[in-house]
C-alpha cells in the first residue's frame, strides 16, 4: 500500500451526477405497457471530459432511476381536495419524489464515507483515501 508521510495518499473524488426529465431519455421497463423511469447517471469527475463524453468508454454509471408519479397520487389528490391537481401541484409532488429518492441514496453509510473517505486501490495501483464530492447537472429541455 502506497504511503505518504505514514498515511494513505488522499484525493478528492468529484462525482458528477446527471438526470434529465426529458421524454427522449426515459427508460421503458418492458416492451409492453407504459412503465417508464428517468435515469440518474454518475461519472468520476477526475476523468477527462473527452473520456466522459464517449459513450464507448462506459464511464457513466447508472446510479438510480426516478419513477413517474403514479396515477394513484392524482386520484388521491382528487378524492382529498375534490379537484384534479394543477400543473404546479404536480411539479411540487415531482420535486418531493426526487428529494425522497436522493434521501434514500444519501444513506448513513454514504455520509460516513463522505466525511471520512474510503480507501480504494485506484487504476494506477496506488491505494488512496477518496473523498467523494458532488457536482450536479440537471436539464429539462423543451422538445422542439
Amino acid at each position: 500500500m502506497s504511503q505518504r508521510n505514514g498515511s494513505t495518499a488522499k484525493s478528492i473524488t468529484p462525482l458528477v451526477f446527471c438526470n434529465w426529465k426529458k421524454e427522449s431519455l426515459q427508460s421503458m421497463l418492458a416492451n409492453f405497457g407504459t412503465a417508464l423511469l428517468w435515469p440518474i447517471y454518475f461519472w468520476f469527475g477526475s476523468l477527462s471530459k473527452y473520456t466522459r463524453g464517449k459513450p464507448t468508454s462506459f464511464s457513466a454509471h447508472h446510479l438510480a432511476y426516478l419513477p413517474l408519479l403514479p396515477d394513484l397520487v392524482k386520484d388521491k389528490y382528487n378524492v382529498l381536495f375534490g379537484r384534479t391537481p394543477t400543473p404546479g401541484i404536480i411539479t411540487f409532488l415531482w420535486q418531493e419524489l426526487i428529494q425522497a429518492v436522493w434521501k434514500h441514496l444519501l444513506s448513513d453509510k454514504f455520509k460516513v464515507i463522505y466525511a471520512s473517505g474510503i480507501v480504494l486501490k485506484c487504476g494506477d495501483g496506488i491505494w488512496r483515501r477518496l473523498y467523494p464530492r458532488f457536482f450536479g447537472y440537471s436539464a429539462d429541455y423543451k422538445e422542439r
